[in-house]
């Protein structure tokens, strides 16, 4: 998504969910690869990551291995005065935050959703017309709401994107490739 040439100091290369991935052209495996974000977050303006504007209906899907005290934002968009946008952040239980249209920080939280043990995840948040919905581990549908009323019909794109932003204590463990589409 950053499209690094590089890995930025404090970023390395871990092992990630499936040791054994099966190669598509069925010739062996090979194992998954992880980042571990350990100083400070990776960023991005956003137009760069987005020239055609931020899409009225997405999906962020990201597969991470959160330590248990991990709590903070996994991704953020910032306006160019820093405020936030749109946050999918981990509280320990799964939120999303976003700019309401009056200019307010909404707050959406997925109950009993607290991802904060150790273990791989798969997480992914689809926003899309009407709906909100969170599916966790590739399962059905975590939760699934209505789309607030005061939720954006659009995301200003010339801030920054940050991915495993500083806030309390958060740090990323493990975070493998995710995209958003």
């Amino acid at each position: 998504m950053l499209d690094l040439e590089s890995l930025p100091l404090g970023v390395t290369i871990q092992p990630g969910i499936c040791p054994n991935r099966p190669q598509p052209s069925g010739q062996g495996s090979v194992p998954d690869t992880s980042f571990k974000i350990a100083n400070g977050p990776l960023s991005a303006p956003t137009r760069h990551l987005f020239p055609r504007g931020f899409p009225k209906t997405f999906a962020v899907l990201a597969t991470l291995r959160p330590d248990s005290d991990d709590a903070g934002n996994l991704f953020t968009i910032y306006s160019t005065g820093g405020a936030v946008l749109l946050a999918f952040r981990i509280s320990p239980n799964v939120e999303l935050q976003y700019q309401s249209k009056n200019g307010g920080l909404g707050n959406i939280t997925f109950q009993d959703s607290n991802i904060n043990d150790g273990q791989w995840h798969r997480l992914a948040f689809s926003v899309g017309e009407n709906e909100i919905a969170l599916i966790l581990d590739c399962d059905k549908p975590y939760g699934l709401i209505t789309k607030p009323s005061d939720f954006p019909a659009t995301v200003n794109i010339s801030g920054l994107v940050v991915l495993g932003d500083v806030v309390k204590s958060f740090k990323v463990s493990e975070l493998c490739p995710f995209i958003i589409i």
